[in-house]
């Protein structure tokens, strides 16, 4: 799949994902050195992670509701089963 293909949402949920890992090493560094700043970077990094998974949720949601195959995808499918059997 070509990055123009992917939807917004779904372009979205990536960039969270990768915000939220950047934040990673830090909110871990932080938490084992019992740093003040622990708390807030575990809470910016579940946050990210945590949207990225409810976007890809709702894009996957509204990728399998509008799409319809189109008749030649249909064909395709039933002639690569029937290449199978």
């Amino acid at each position: 799949m070509q990055w123009d293909e992917v939807s917004t949402l779904g372009k979205l949920a990536g960039l969270f994902f990768i915000i939220g890992k950047i934040h990673f090493i830090p909110a871990a560094g932080a938490a084992f050195a019992s740093s003040s700043y622990a708390l807030p970077l575990i809470v910016i990094y579940a946050t990210c992670v945590g949207l990225s998974i409810i976007l890809a949720l709702i894009d996957m949601k509204f990728m399998t509701m509008n799409r319809i195959p189109s008749e030649e995808k249909v064909r395709e499918w039933m002639r690569h089963y029937e290449s199978r059997g």
